[in-house]
Parts: structure tokens; sequence; C-alpha cells
């Protein structure tokens, strides 16, 4: 058995090179895996549980396990993967076996200017976004019990100001370094549910993309969503509400928020729909049913999505629903029943039309 046999998959290299490491997805929102699902991910013993635009989008840091003051080292993958939600096997053993003909074993020691350029022309590796790179290094910085950046203290004190007059010279990891340590500065969370709705929309927008990665203080999470549960249509859709909405999405879990959404499924807009799917989706079905997940909320969330009668936005939508586990079977049995409204039979009906002509 060659090396290459040997170490074929991520967390085999990892391992045997004496690394220490974290695994975070950011295709969605930012989100923590764990050592053991990583592995079990990997192995495809289980689908990945947050795919988006059909990959896996990894953000792995490593560094020596044996010294403490090691050198961390980050490294933004992106693996493919097939329809029941596994990632590519092929696609792992390919970017392993490059880096070991690269490195060696030896991956956290410092790259020469030619290795650093071939190890970046892999087709594995992706350039995050400046805002993923920033939610990532904020979340590292905590976890790490790190100080923030030089841009964390007026950021916080933006925040606090009822007119944020400097907002221009925040720097975008003040914000997410500031949302990540929320839970530790009520000052600052009482200060942005008073006066989130007069910061400049630019900040509203840059400050719920922070807040998106982050269980929100409790009073925080109270203010926005009883903001949007007194609201109706066409109050509801402004662009404001929207990054209130947004930025709850780590709150998916809670019932206050499954009740939010449902609020907002009585006269959605495209907007909304959108950013549901993508963000919200683990609210879409209601698990605490005693019998049997609750599909209502899909039933609801579908059907609103077929009556804005926009065809592109209905696929697009949909084959992102069907490649996340923990929703497909739920769509794909709802998609059967026979007493469908026809908005729904019909724009399905094309969608799958669309798909088999694809292939």
């Amino acid at each position: 058995m060659s090396q290459t046999d040997h170490l074929s998959l991520l967390p085999d290299l990892l391992e045997q090179s004496g690394s220490a490491y974290h695994v975070y997805d950011c295709g969605r929102r930012l989100e923590a895996i764990t050592e053991a699902d990583f592995q079990s991910i990997c192995m495809q013993r289980q689908a990945h549980p947050y795919p988006f635009q059909n990959h896996a989008w990894l953000a792995i840091e490593f560094w020596d396990a044996k010294h403490a003051a090691a050198e961390h080292f980050l490294w933004f993958l992106k693996f493919p993967i097939d329809e029941r939600g596994l990632i590519s096997l092929a696609a792992q053993q390919a970017f392993v076996a490059s880096v070991l003909t690269l490195l060696g074993q030896q991956i956290t020691g410092a790259l020469n200017a030619q290795q650093e350029q071939e190890l970046q022309q892999s087709p594995y590796l992706f350039t995050p976004t400046e805002t993923q790179r920033a939610a990532l290094y904020a979340q590292l910085s905590v976890r790490h019990q790190r100080a923030p950046s030089i841009h964390f203290e007026l950021a916080q004190e933006q925040l606090r100001s009822a007119e944020p007059e400097l907002w221009h010279n925040i720097g975008l990891q003040g914000l997410h370094d500031v949302a990540a340590r929320l839970n530790q500065d009520p000052l600052t969370s009482t200060a942005i549910a008073k006066h989130f709705s007069r910061y400049p929309a630019a900040m509203q927008k840059a400050l719920a993309e922070a807040l998106e990665h982050h269980c929100l203080p409790g009073t925080l999470a109270e203010a926005f969503t009883q903001d949007l549960l007194s609201l109706a249509a066409p109050d509801l859709h402004r662009v404001d509400c929207l990054y209130r909405l947004r930025a709850l999405a780590s709150q998916s879990q809670q019932s206050a928020t499954a009740d939010l959404i449902d609020h907002i499924l009585q006269h959605p807009d495209a907007d909304q729909l959108v950013l549901i799917g993508l963000r919200f989706w683990s609210t879409l079905i209601d698990q605490t049913a005693s019998q049997q997940p609750d599909q209502s909320r899909l039933y609801r969330y579908i059907h609103a999505l077929a009556q804005l009668q926009q065809q592109p936005l209905f696929n697009a939508l949909m084959t992102d629903l069907l490649r996340l586990p923990s929703v497909r079977p739920y769509v794909l049995m709802l998609l059967q029943r026979h007493d469908l409204p026809t908005a729904v039979q019909s724009a399905w009906q094309e969608f799958i039309a669309g798909v088999t002509d694809a292939r």
C-alpha cells in the first residue's frame, strides 16, 4: 500500500501529520463541525449537513499538536457532493495526493513561494469572501481566547450610538468581533436592539451578516422577533426587516423563530422566501411533533414560492432544498400528494421537466 493510499482522506492526512484541527462549514452560515462528525462525513458515513451550490465549503484550521505556540494554518476547501449529500471521496483523495506530493506529511511547516503558488492552484481550494473570513477570524479569536482586532472598539462605540456618525470608518472585522462577543456585552446588545432602525442601511446589512453566525443574547433576539411579529405586509417587506430576519438565522431552532416564519409566510415576498430557504431551512420541518415531523410549514413555503410564478427562482430554491439531507425526504414526500394546489403542481412539473432535459 502506497503512502497516498493510506492517507486517502482529509482526517487521515491531518491526524498522521500530527496536527490538531478545527473544522467549520462556511457555505450558508458559519457552523462548527465536531471532529467526530467531520470524520464521519469524510468517510461517507453521513451526509454533509450544510451543502450549498452542490458543494461542501469547509474551513479547516490546523497546527502542530505538539507545540502550544505553533503557527496556525487555514485551508478553505470546496468539495462536490452527490444527490445523497455525500462528499466526494475522489475529490478528497485527489487533494490529499496533491498535498503529499507537494509537502509530504509535514503540512504544518512553512511553505516556500513555489510551494505556496502550487498549492493555491488546487481546484479544491477556494477564496473566501471578506465576510466569510471575518466571521471565521472572529469565532477563532473567541475560541482561542485571543484579543479582538484593532477595529473592535470603534465598532462597539458606533453600535452603542443612536447616531453613529463614524460608521463609515468601522472595519468589517470589528463588527464580527463585536457579534462574536455580544453574549458578554449586554450594553452593546441592548443598544443594537434599541437603535437598529436608526443605523444606516449599509451598516444594518453588514451587522446582520455578522450576527447571523451567532446565537444572539435572548433580549436582542426577542426584540428583533417582536419587531417583526408586530408588522404586517407591506411594512414587513422593508429592507431593514429583512436584515433583522437575517440576523436571527442562528436562532432557527427556537419556537419563537418558528412563529416568526409562520407570520412571514402569510404574505411573503421573494427576498424573504430566498432568505428562509438559505438560512432557516431547519425551521421548515417541525421536529417537535409527537408522532411524526410536521411538514405544514414546508407546504406553505413551497406553495408561497410557486405562487410567485417565478420559475427560475422556484427551480433554484427547490434544487437547494433537495440537496439538504434534513429536508429532502420531506420535500419529496410532500410533492407526491395528489391534492397539491395547481400552482405547486405546475411549478413542480416544470422543474422536473427541466431536470430531465438537463440530463
